[in-house]
Protein backbone atom coordinates (compact mmCIF):
# COMPACT_ATOMS: atom_id res chain seq x y z
CA UNK A 1 0.00 0.00 0.00
CA UNK A 2 1.12 3.27 -0.68
CA UNK A 3 0.72 6.16 2.20
CA UNK A 4 0.69 9.60 0.60
CA UNK A 5 1.45 11.84 0.98
CA UNK A 6 0.15 10.04 -0.25
CA UNK A 7 -1.11 10.09 0.70
CA UNK A 8 -0.77 9.56 0.94
CA UNK A 9 -1.11 4.33 -0.34
CA UNK A 10 1.04 1.75 -1.81
CA UNK A 11 2.82 -1.44 -1.81
CA UNK A 12 5.66 -2.67 -3.83
CA UNK A 13 3.99 -5.07 -6.01
CA UNK A 14 0.26 -4.47 -7.53
CA UNK A 15 -2.07 -5.57 -5.27
CA UNK A 16 -0.24 -4.21 -1.94
CA UNK A 17 0.77 -0.21 -2.82
CA UNK A 18 -0.64 2.40 -1.27
CA UNK A 19 -0.36 5.98 -1.24
CA UNK A 20 -0.07 7.97 2.33
CA UNK A 21 -0.44 11.98 2.19
CA UNK A 22 2.61 14.10 3.82
CA UNK A 23 1.59 16.08 7.09
CA UNK A 24 3.18 19.36 6.05
CA UNK A 25 1.50 22.55 7.73
CA UNK A 26 -0.99 24.51 5.15
CA UNK A 27 0.76 26.79 2.43
CA UNK A 28 0.02 30.73 3.63
CA UNK A 29 1.07 31.87 0.17
CA UNK A 30 -2.52 32.36 -1.29
CA UNK A 31 -3.45 35.56 1.20
CA UNK A 32 -4.07 38.40 -0.45
CA UNK A 33 -3.62 41.89 1.49
CA UNK A 34 -7.17 43.77 1.41
CA UNK A 35 -5.44 47.05 -0.20
CA UNK A 36 -4.20 45.20 -3.57
CA UNK A 37 -5.20 47.04 -6.52
CA UNK A 38 -7.12 45.97 -9.57
CA UNK A 39 -4.35 44.98 -10.96
CA UNK A 40 -2.92 42.66 -8.75
CA UNK A 41 -6.56 41.28 -9.25
CA UNK A 42 -5.90 40.54 -12.61
CA UNK A 43 -2.41 38.59 -11.91
CA UNK A 44 -3.85 36.31 -9.41
CA UNK A 45 -6.41 35.46 -11.74
CA UNK A 46 -3.68 34.71 -14.42
CA UNK A 47 -2.06 32.23 -11.40
CA UNK A 48 -5.78 30.78 -10.69
CA UNK A 49 -4.36 27.26 -11.99
CA UNK A 50 -1.08 27.44 -9.77
CA UNK A 51 -2.98 28.49 -6.72
CA UNK A 52 -5.62 25.71 -6.67
CA UNK A 53 -2.89 23.68 -7.34
CA UNK A 54 -1.37 24.49 -4.48
CA UNK A 55 -4.33 24.64 -2.11
CA UNK A 56 -4.86 21.23 -3.38
CA UNK A 57 -0.99 20.39 -2.60
CA UNK A 58 -1.32 21.84 0.98
CA UNK A 59 -5.08 19.98 1.59
CA UNK A 60 -3.70 16.73 0.95
CA UNK A 61 -0.56 17.58 3.21
CA UNK A 62 -1.94 18.61 6.28
CA UNK A 63 -5.95 17.72 6.05
CA UNK A 64 -5.97 14.88 3.75
CA UNK A 65 -4.59 11.41 4.36
CA UNK A 66 -4.60 9.14 1.53
CA UNK A 67 -4.00 5.27 0.73
CA UNK A 68 -4.77 3.69 -3.02
CA UNK A 69 -3.29 0.43 -4.25
CA UNK A 70 -3.08 -0.57 -8.38
CA UNK A 71 -6.32 -1.36 -7.49
CA UNK A 72 -7.61 2.42 -6.74
CA UNK A 73 -8.26 4.38 -3.23
CA UNK A 74 -8.71 2.34 -0.33
CA UNK A 75 -9.00 5.17 2.47
CA UNK A 76 -9.35 9.09 2.13
CA UNK A 77 -9.08 9.91 6.00
CA UNK A 78 -9.81 13.90 6.25
CA UNK A 79 -8.92 15.60 8.99
CA UNK A 80 -10.89 18.21 10.95
CA UNK A 81 -9.54 21.84 10.33
CA UNK A 82 -6.23 22.34 12.19
CA UNK A 83 -5.79 19.07 13.43
CA UNK A 84 -2.28 18.02 13.40
CA UNK A 85 -0.82 14.21 12.24
CA UNK A 86 1.25 12.64 15.37
CA UNK A 87 2.06 9.33 16.19
CA UNK A 88 -1.34 8.82 18.11
CA UNK A 89 -3.72 10.29 14.99
CA UNK A 90 -1.42 8.50 12.35
CA UNK A 91 -2.38 4.54 14.19
CA UNK A 92 -5.62 5.89 14.19
CA UNK A 93 -6.18 6.12 10.56
CA UNK A 94 -3.72 3.21 10.65
CA UNK A 95 -6.58 1.10 12.38
CA UNK A 96 -8.93 2.32 9.35
CA UNK A 97 -6.76 1.60 6.72
CA UNK A 98 -6.84 -2.00 8.22
CA UNK A 99 -10.36 -1.92 8.29
CA UNK A 100 -10.89 -0.43 5.42
CA UNK A 101 -8.49 -3.38 3.47
CA UNK A 102 -10.44 -5.79 5.06
CA UNK A 103 -14.04 -4.55 3.64
CA UNK A 104 -12.19 -3.70 0.30
CA UNK A 105 -9.50 -6.09 -0.32
CA UNK A 106 -10.63 -9.22 0.82
CA UNK A 107 -7.59 -11.67 1.51
CA UNK A 108 -4.66 -8.46 1.41
CA UNK A 109 -4.43 -8.72 5.27
CA UNK A 110 -3.74 -12.17 5.39
CA UNK A 111 -1.12 -12.49 2.56
CA UNK A 112 0.62 -9.28 3.77
CA UNK A 113 0.40 -5.80 3.18
CA UNK A 114 3.21 -3.64 2.63
CA UNK A 115 3.25 0.38 3.15
CA UNK A 116 5.21 3.23 1.40
CA UNK A 117 5.37 6.25 3.57
CA UNK A 118 8.18 8.50 3.65
CA UNK A 119 10.64 9.22 7.11
CA UNK A 120 7.87 12.02 8.67
CA UNK A 121 8.03 11.45 12.58
CA UNK A 122 4.88 10.35 13.08
CA UNK A 123 5.89 7.64 10.46
CA UNK A 124 8.92 6.83 12.50
CA UNK A 125 7.45 6.92 16.04
CA UNK A 126 8.06 3.96 18.58
CA UNK A 127 3.98 3.77 18.65
CA UNK A 128 3.48 3.59 15.13
CA UNK A 129 6.58 1.34 14.70
CA UNK A 130 4.91 -0.66 17.83
CA UNK A 131 1.54 -0.66 16.15
CA UNK A 132 3.66 -2.38 12.33
CA UNK A 133 5.27 -4.93 13.99
CA UNK A 134 1.53 -5.71 15.97
CA UNK A 135 0.06 -5.93 12.83
CA UNK A 136 2.75 -7.86 10.79
CA UNK A 137 2.85 -4.58 8.29
CA UNK A 138 6.04 -4.00 6.00
CA UNK A 139 7.37 -0.71 5.38
CA UNK A 140 8.65 -0.34 1.72
CA UNK A 141 11.71 2.05 2.40
CA UNK A 142 11.25 5.23 1.45
CA UNK A 143 14.81 7.53 1.50
CA UNK A 144 14.86 10.91 3.06
CA UNK A 145 13.79 13.90 0.45
CA UNK A 146 13.02 11.55 -2.17
CA UNK A 147 9.71 12.92 -4.20
CA UNK A 148 10.57 10.89 -7.27
CA UNK A 149 9.46 7.90 -5.36
CA UNK A 150 6.16 9.36 -4.72
CA UNK A 151 3.25 8.49 -6.68
CA UNK A 152 1.57 11.80 -5.33
CA UNK A 153 4.21 13.52 -6.92
CA UNK A 154 5.04 12.18 -10.48
CA UNK A 155 1.72 10.39 -11.41
CA UNK A 156 -1.17 12.23 -9.41
CA UNK A 157 -0.33 16.58 -9.21
CA UNK A 158 -0.29 16.56 -12.93
CA UNK A 159 -3.34 14.82 -14.14
CA UNK A 160 -5.15 16.65 -11.74
CA UNK A 161 -4.04 20.04 -12.09
CA UNK A 162 -4.95 19.24 -15.69
CA UNK A 163 -8.60 18.08 -14.37
CA UNK A 164 -9.08 21.13 -11.92
CA UNK A 165 -7.79 23.48 -13.94
CA UNK A 166 -10.13 27.13 -13.88
CA UNK A 167 -12.38 25.57 -11.25
CA UNK A 168 -12.91 27.55 -8.05
CA UNK A 169 -14.52 25.94 -5.24
CA UNK A 170 -16.10 28.13 -2.30
CA UNK A 171 -15.22 26.56 0.68
CA UNK A 172 -12.68 23.26 1.35
CA UNK A 173 -15.56 21.34 2.03
CA UNK A 174 -16.70 22.00 -1.92
CA UNK A 175 -12.88 21.09 -3.00
CA UNK A 176 -12.88 17.91 -0.77
CA UNK A 177 -16.09 16.75 -2.35
CA UNK A 178 -14.74 17.45 -5.76
CA UNK A 179 -11.23 15.71 -4.88
CA UNK A 180 -13.64 12.60 -3.89
CA UNK A 181 -15.59 12.11 -6.84
CA UNK A 182 -12.47 12.82 -9.26
CA UNK A 183 -10.30 10.04 -7.32
CA UNK A 184 -13.98 7.83 -7.51
CA UNK A 185 -13.87 8.06 -11.24
CA UNK A 186 -10.53 7.66 -12.06
CA UNK A 187 -10.05 4.34 -14.14
CA UNK A 188 -8.55 1.25 -12.37
CA UNK A 189 -5.47 1.95 -15.16
CA UNK A 190 -4.58 5.20 -13.83
CA UNK A 191 -3.61 3.65 -10.06
CA UNK A 192 -1.59 0.52 -11.57
CA UNK A 193 0.34 2.96 -13.78
CA UNK A 194 1.59 4.95 -10.87
CA UNK A 195 2.89 2.03 -8.52
CA UNK A 196 3.61 -0.21 -11.19
CA UNK A 197 6.04 2.79 -12.51
CA UNK A 198 7.57 2.67 -8.98
CA UNK A 199 9.75 0.33 -10.35
CA UNK A 200 11.63 2.33 -12.43
CA UNK A 201 12.31 4.74 -10.23
CA UNK A 202 13.75 2.40 -7.30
Amino acid sequence: MKASDDDGDDDDDDDNDNDNDDDDDDDDDDDDDDDDDDDDDDDDDDDDDDGLLRRIASLRRSRVLQYRDAKGVILLDILPQGQCINAARYCSTLDRLKEAIRRKRHGLLRRGVVLQHDNATPHSANLTQQWLQRYGWEILPHPAHSPDLAPSDFHLFGPLKHHKGGMAFETEDDLISELTNWFDNLDVDFFRVGINSLLSRW
